[in-house]
């Protein structure tokens, strides 16, 4: 969405919106959508004084922001996600970029909206599988840095019970990564902790065509299989927070049910499976708390 200002008054309220639409998911965060969304920004007349409103979930929020950093060299940007994992994760911390053929967010920048709007009675209108897919953050940010929200999470017994969570979880989950982009706004040192899972999840979501599973469901296997890593190399003990991580992505009491479907999907991507582009890249090894 993008929105301008009246030409001979700069200061007044923005009066114009110009709704660009795209299908949902992974498959439009391409250089593809991205050329048509420029071309649309062109045709709306935007200037340096207007603005692109972001509303949906993490493709919108990563390609609406690739945009706003690049068309006319950056235009002011404000993100309203209505996924969890929007609201937790991806609209906060400045990272915006679109997938190439040969990887997930390979084009990119680091460009901060000027604010992010979050509503957390949005979540009531997501499928349940996306509702899930978000939790997977959620219990990566416990794992990294709280163990009471890890216990929390870990606790919900419902649906339900995990809305009416909602707005502390998500709060929780915010400033956690506040704190540390505050540090690290451009990834070189400890905001590589908010990767954790993240290496095998983007070549899960890219070897299936970024439509067989979400980026929620491709973190979660990654978090699965390096905590078990982990546990091979003999960096933590098995009875440790994040050996708990097994037990509640594979049944364990107390854990949302959709999410016992992680175990399944994880044995579907053997060590021996998992297929990771050539180059630099890191793998993330879970620690003793």
């Amino acid at each position: 969405m993008a929105l301008r200002r009246r030409r001979n008054k700069v200061c007044t309220p923005y009066d114009e919106v110009t709704r660009i639409v795209f299908a949902a998911g992974e498959q439009s965060k391409n250089l593809t959508v991205l050329g048509q969304v420029y071309d649309e920004l062109a045709r709306a007349g935007l200037t340096r004084s207007d603005l692109i409103l972001t509303l949906g979930g993490g493709v919108p929020g990563d390609l609406g922001g690739f945009a706003a950093a690049t068309f006319l060299r950056g235009i002011d940007f404000i993100q309203v996600p209505t996924s969890l994992l929007a609201q937790i994760d991806s609209s906060v911390g400045g990272k915006v970029a679109i997938d190439l053929p040969s990887g997930k967010n390979l084009a990119g920048s680091f460009y901060q909206p000027k604010a992010v709007f979050i509503d957390p009675d949005l979540l009531k209108t997501l499928p349940l599988r996306f509702l899930h897919d978000g939790l997977a953050e959620a219990i990566k940010y416990g794992c990294i840095r709280d163990a009471g929200l890890f216990a929390q999470i870990a606790a919900v017994k419902s649906d339900q019970e995990l809305l009416e969570q909602a707005d502390i979880i998500i709060e929780t989950c915010c400033n956690i990564k506040a704190r540390i982009v505050e540090k690290d706004e451009f990834d070189t040192g400890e905001r590589m902790l908010l990767n954790f899972g993240h290496t095998i999840g983007h070549a899960i979501e890219k070897c299936c065509g970024f439509t067989t599973y979400t980026h929620g469901e491709g973190v979660g296997i990654g978090m699965v299989q390096l905590t078990r890593q982990t546990e091979k190399l003999a960096r933590m003990s098995p009875d440790q927070l994040v050996r708990e991580l097994h037990v509640h992505y594979t049944g364990g009491e107390g854990v949302v049910p959709a999410l016992q479907t992680n175990l399944a999907l994880s044995r579907r991507f053997g060590d021996d499976a998992i297929w990771v582009p050539e180059g630099d890249f890191h793998f993330e090894l879970m620690l003793d708390l």
